[in-house]
């Protein structure tokens, strides 16, 4: 504990006269789609000499604070063959280790870290901002692109204690940046109007995503995302109301190539309300093994380039609508309630087809399939003014470190 204590007091937030290595920024990533977002800003300054970069993986945030070390080691294990199936060649390290005893990262001499979840139920008090910002620039990026207003803003930015101790706050949208000031309690020069960089890979070359599909593209299949909304608690899922309505039109609609791609905790919501028993979970997946025309996608992996491939997106309310946005194909809004929108999300909303029945979901699908797309214009002219390209997100972050330092 001394020895800690004194070498808190020797280290120190460095300034760019001061440094005569690459600056080190650490990735706190708790879950695989969290590398999603930290591979992108990774991928534009990976050849930059002022940069080199880290992973520290934690345990993901839905894990109850008691949860048995042997269960939280072994996510973070999860997390790490994800990121090695996937090439990543970074340092990684681990937020505890096997026997539960936590890693401090400032033993990694890290002058940036990156968050990317408020949530803190799976952080000791090592990794936790209030601990970290005393020593190290902190960044934060939020984990999915915020559409959705009241509640949910609040969940995730009413958290004066944790966003005090960052020096900068990305936020997807310039309609977003006065709310993120009055929920967090922060001041203007914290926020940064960066744009979303998990985005950025629209603007690289993407690998090609045929085996994501049923069929090869030249097969001329109409290709469809469906994407409820994983929480019952809101009242805007219509996954009980859809799945057998859907699985019946697949069986009868063979034109139709369809993915399925259910929230990481959809299905753990719905078995925990008793929406559904296993019994139900388990008939649903054979449904799908046996129709050629469909699948289910429950990876938490890179899932741009296949929105990239569609033609597309039925959805419940959920960033995803953001993040497929940007590709300019359609989207049918699945909506329950009005006024569920922030002003980004409203901003999008004039884009979407909006539809409150299964009817009119169908009778949309049928003028879409038939190439009747009178919103195209629309998005594109959303795509111009609220996902510009001139400039990737990722390098307004870097660009806005390197001032930092620079100052």
């Amino acid at each position: 504990m001394i020895l800690r204590k004194l070498r808190r007091l020797l280290y120190h937030k460095t300034t760019i006269k001061q440094h005569d290595k690459p600056l080190k920024i650490l990735f706190l990533i708790q879950n695989t789609p969290m590398w999603n977002i930290a591979k992108q800003i990774y991928l534009e300054g990976k050849d930059d000499p002022f940069f080199s970069f880290e992973i520290m993986i934690l345990p993901p945030a839905h894990l109850k604070s008691d949860a048995k070390v042997t269960q939280l080691f072994e996510e973070i294990k999860n997390t790490h063959s994800f990121l090695d199936e996937n090439g990543v060649c970074l340092p990684i390290h681990y937020s505890i280790n096997q026997k539960g005893k936590p890693l401090d990262p400032l033993l990694l001499k890290p002058d940036i870290i990156f968050y990317f979840s408020p949530y803190s139920s799976q952080r000791n008090k090592l990794t936790r901002p209030k601990n970290l910002g005393r020593y190290a620039n902190l960044f934060y990026v939020n984990y999915g692109f915020l559409i959705m207003n009241g509640d949910v803003e609040s969940i995730v930015y009413k958290r004066k204690d944790f966003f005090q101790n960052f020096n900068t706050i990305c936020v997807e949208s310039h309609l977003l940046k006065q709310t993120v000031l009055d929920l967090s309690g922060t001041t203007p020069n914290q926020i940064l109007v960066s744009g979303y960089p998990k985005l950025d890979a629209y603007y690289k070359k993407m690998h090609s995503h045929n085996s994501y599909w049923n069929f090869p593209e030249t097969y001329s299949k109409y290709r469809i995302i469906w994407n409820p909304r994983w929480s019952v608690k809101q009242g805007t899922s219509h996954f009980t109301e859809y799945i057998h309505l859907i699985i019946d039109f697949l069986t009868k609609n063979q034109t139709i190539d369809f993915v399925f791609r259910p929230h990481p905790n959809l299905f753990r919501d719905m078995l925990a309300h008793k929406l559904i028993n296993k019994t139900d979970k388990k008939n649903i997946y054979a449904k799908f093994d046996e129709l050629p025309n469909a699948r289910i996608d429950d990876a938490e992996g890179d899932y741009l380039s296949a929105f990239a491939s569609s033609d597309l997106l039925i959805s419940d309310i959920s960033s995803l609508m953001a993040e497929y946005f940007p590709t300019g194909k359609p989207i049918i809004y699945t909506k329950k309630k009005e006024k569920l929108f922030n002003n980004i999300g409203e901003a999008l909303s004039s884009g979407f087809y909006h539809a409150d029945s299964w009817d009119i979901v169908l009778a949309t699908l049928n003028k879409l399939q038939a190439g009747d797309d009178p919103l195209k214009k629309i998005r594109n002219q959303i795509i111009k003014e609220h996902f510009p390209c001139q400039s990737t997100s990722s390098n307004l972050i870097l660009k806005h470190i390197k001032k930092i330092y620079k100052e």
